[in-house]
């Protein structure tokens, strides 16, 4: 029982030391976004374990948030890039299909504790108001926290209660830290907060994943009920049939909702005849090129039909559970 005890005792050390290492990297890269006057919010991880738990309470995080104004983007990428981090999304070939992708994640290796992870937002998932007017919101939402021996802009109660709602619809009824963040935040944070969360919602077009994401815990549905959030029968669907949804899903979202014959093409483009990286990526052996990435490519476009008519199924299911 000693030897135990002395063990769980090393892993919660070493998972302090990677939450201080997150927060260094998190202050390193604010510091230069800052100096390039790129402006930025420091999501979830040290944002909730300052502004929601007590200082008694631990709340462990394995990766750094970082969400910035989309006129800031390419100047962020500039400064990750120079601090030794690589695109990794973009090293998979992955492209924003279907409105489906809103961040990346950027890879520092690191030889103690594993590579560092930045996930590089430009939207927030569930947002339906475009990034530029998103952030425009969202900018008005900005308070800070001590960090590192500097300083970080995160958002505020308002903003968190956002997306702590939003985050558990993100990642559904399975991942239990987005749950347990919730539902901590429903006990510990008075209603006017999340008052406040629901109109910011209807700000930026996210009331629909703000009610779904309360719905996911008892408190947060009698909630929903309360402030007379809208019904979310098909966002729920959703979440419950996730891991059965279909390759191409996103891709016939897109050319369903092209307004051109343009957008329609790129859409077609894309299913077909997707990135190098992402074929690879898929298909390991296309790495060598040659024959190899011919037939991975012939095999991808001989088996859309087939996941094309899967996803038109899964979205008349999906359809259908709408109010």
């Amino acid at each position: 029982m000693e030897r135990r005890a002395l063990d769980d005792f090393a892993r919660r050390v070493r998972r302090l030391d990677h939450r201080d290492q997150l927060d260094a990297a998190a202050a390193e890269v604010i510091d230069a976004f800052e100096a390039a006057g790129v402006r930025y919010v420091l999501l979830k991880g040290a944002a909730l374990a300052r502004l929601l738990y007590p200082p008694g309470i631990h709340r462990g995080y394995s990766d750094v948030d970082l969400l910035v104004g989309p006129d800031y983007l390419g100047a962020a990428r500039v400064e990750l890039a120079d601090l030794g981090y690589t695109n990794a999304t973009a090293g998979w070939g992955i492209e924003d299909v279907g409105g489906a992708v809103h961040a990346e994640v950027w890879v520092q290796p690191n030889q103690e504790l594993g590579p560092l992870m930045i996930d590089l937002h430009w939207r927030l998932a569930g947002v339906q108001a475009s990034a530029a007017d998103a952030w425009k919101v969202l900018e008005r939402h900005r308070t800070h926290i001590d960090l590192a021996g500097g300083s970080a802009a995160v958002l505020d109660r308002d903003g968190l209660a956002l997306h702590l709602a939003t985050h558990a619809a993100q990642h559904g009824h399975e991942d239990v830290h987005p749950l347990g963040d919730l539902e901590y935040g429903l006990e510990h944070w008075p209603p006017d907060v999340w008052q406040a969360a629901a109109r910011l919602a209807a700000e930026l077009k996210a009331t629909t994943a703000y009610a779904a994401g309360l719905r996911l815990v008892p408190a947060g549905a009698a909630l929903a009920l309360e402030l007379g959030l809208p019904a979310t029968d098909h966002v729920e669907w959703e979440m419950r049939h996730r891991d059965s949804r279909p390759r191409g899903t996103f891709h016939l979202k897109a050319f369903a909702e092209a307004q051109t014959i343009g957008e329609r093409a790129r859409a077609l483009r894309r299913a077909l005849f997707p990135r190098r990286e992402w074929i690879a990526w898929q298909e390991p052996r296309a790495a060598r090129g040659g024959r190899w990435l011919v037939a991975a490519r012939v095999t991808h476009i001989m088996r859309a039909p087939l996941w094309g008519v899967r996803a038109l199924q899964y979205r008349r299911r999906a359809r259908r559970a709408r109010p």
